[in-house]
């Protein structure tokens, strides 16, 4: 087991990897130790013992194995440039360092996800008879405290536009939710390719002018800015848009030739819940290569390493990429043709029920109701209720496939797993237009 993990890092970053600043509790990822035997090199002698101490994530500082792998670690950070001099020492610090940030691309990658969906988790908590109690958007564990109200940023977005009961507030509240959490991670991602384009400028200095702890430490500050607050930072002239009622999604023209704002006045389709919820689901319009890429890069990754363990689960995420149905059609392009015809007949379907949503509304504000008009208001609502619980059966499918391919201890079997995932993803999307 110890061949699939870092080989070599430092005490802080076996704590960091662990994520310190979490938006959620972060997924189960594995096992990383400190193990300094890369940096002393097999023939040292110190070596053998060095590999018998092991500190785990969880493990309390002052353990014998926290103390011994640090004491180690010292003593390989000192004499590294005596057993790796010149251009040797060289590719050995840029080797340590890519080892490092390879497995925070995968742990990143993770967290990442599980934040995507802990943005959608408001919809799991959708009651359709009752309003969602007022609560805070999100808050950064710390002392960093709220982001912004609920109340406010809703009253922001939605209130301008439509009255108070064209849209229930759990709506509301998911769409942003949804919305802020793409802000986040885009952020995030942002940073880190900033970190990590300075740091292949300085992989070509020499180890006196970049020494292996700078190299270390530059791997350290590039997991660390996988953070909530680090993707706001990145983010912040989103974020303060987000906070000023003069959002810039309400002045974005549409293909109609309207505003945001024009579209979303009371008497507007645009208000209804139906639209809403059909609108969740163009997140997913491309998962067929939205998962593709993902399987791909974890192949790439795993493969950077010379080590036969992660080639064979590189190699079975590379066929799982290409595995067939029964019918011999690639399972991917089943998914995604399967998706886009649900979603196709689902917006013709929410927008047929928005236009008669909006014409009971008036004429019940005019007070003309016709008969059937209250039926016909439940079973919008119901279809509503019914879409949501099926986006979240997607959703859940999708985490479920991401988080199989992404995890840093995968096994060739269970990336096989994912043929059967795939299978569970398919029968999760329904097989006839609304």
């Amino acid at each position: 087991m110890k061949n699939r993990l870092i080989q070599a890092t430092v005490l802080a970053l076996s704590l960091l990897v662990a994520g310190c600043a979490q938006f959620v509790e972060e997924p189960a990822g594995g096992t990383v130790i400190s193990y300094p035997v890369a940096l002393l090199g097999a023939d040292h002698p110190a070596a053998a013992r060095c590999a018998d101490y092991e500190c785990k994530e969880d493990d309390a500082l002052d353990t014998e194995g926290c103390i011994g792998a640090r004491d180690c670690l010292d003593l390989a950070l000192r004499d590294f440039s005596t057993e790796y001099p010149g251009e040797r020492g060289k590719q050995k610090r840029n080797e340590i360092q890519k080892r490092l940030m390879d497995m925070s691309i995968r742990r990143c990658g993770l967290y990442k996800e599980h934040l995507r969906q802990a943005g959608k988790d408001l919809l799991r908590q959708i009651d359709v008879d009752a309003d969602f109690p007022p609560g805070v958007l999100m808050t950064v564990s710390g002392d960093a405290g709220a982001i912004v109200t609920t109340e406010d940023i809703v009253r922001a977005r939605v209130e301008p536009g439509c009255t108070a009961g064209d849209v229930r507030p759990e709506f509301k509240e998911a769409y942003l939710a949804n919305l802020a959490i793409r802000v986040i991670t885009g952020g995030i991602d942002s940073r880190r390719k900033e970190i990590e384009q300075e740091i292949d400028a300085r992989r070509e200095r020499d180890p006196t002018n970049y020494t292996v702890q700078a190299a270390i430490g530059d791997a350290i500050r590039h997991h660390g800015a996988c953070t909530v607050m680090a993707g706001l930072a990145q983010a912040g002239d989103a974020i303060r848009k987000l906070e000023d009622p003069g959002l810039e999604v309400m002045d974005k023209p549409h293909p109609q030739g309207t505003s945001e704002v024009d579209r979303l006045s009371k008497d507007s389709p645009t208000c209804s819940e139906s639209l809403l919820v059909a609108e969740l689901f163009l997140d997913n319009r491309d998962i067929g290569d939205r998962l593709e890429k993902y399987l791909k890069r974890q192949s790439a990754e795993l493969k950077i390493d010379d080590n036969s363990a992660n080639d064979a689960v590189a190699k079975e995420l590379d066929a799982i990429v290409e595995k067939t149905t029964a019918e011999g059609k690639p399972y991917l392009s089943e998914i995604q043709s399967k998706y886009d015809a649900y979603v196709k007949g689902l917006r013709a379907k929410a927008t047929e029920n928005a236009h008669l949503e909006t014409e009971i509304r008036t004429r019940q504000r005019s007070r003309q109701p016709a008969p059937g008009d209250d039926w016909e208001l439940k079973r919008i609502k119901r279809e509503s209720r019914d879409w949501l619980t099926r986006h979240e059966k997607i959703e859940v499918e999708i985490s479920r496939i991401l988080h199989a391919a992404g995890d840093p201890i995968a096994t060739v079997d269970s990336i096989k797993t994912i043929e059967n995932l795939y299978r569970s993803l398919l029968e999760a999307i329904p097989s006839i237009s609304m």
